[in-house]
């Protein structure tokens, strides 16, 4: 859909500076997410242990993310550092 329209595509960098920058909010529909579990067998009777999760989200949320983890790695945040947790 982005692709289609340079209208669409701008309105949509609008709104999503918009939200990052506090001045929005973000709709609820976009903010929650699906936890799914995928066996890692194909069995049908699955033990918890043998299965790992997925969380589904909608492609704007995704876009979203990136943009902020790209935000936070050029102000060189202590948020994006690894270590043992």
């Amino acid at each position: 859909m982005l692709l289609k329209s340079e209208k669409v595509r701008n309105n949509f960098c609008i709104w999503a500076t918009e939200v990052l920058n506090g001045l929005r909010d973000m709709p609820a529909y976009l903010r929650y997410s699906k936890l799914i579990t995928l066996s890692k067998t194909s069995k049908q009777e699955v033990d918890i242990e043998k299965t790992r999760p997925i969380l589904v989200s909608s492609h704007i949320t995704k876009i979203l993310e990136k943009a902020i983890v790209a935000k936070l790695g050029s102000l060189d945040s202590s948020l994006l550092k690894v270590g043992d947790y």
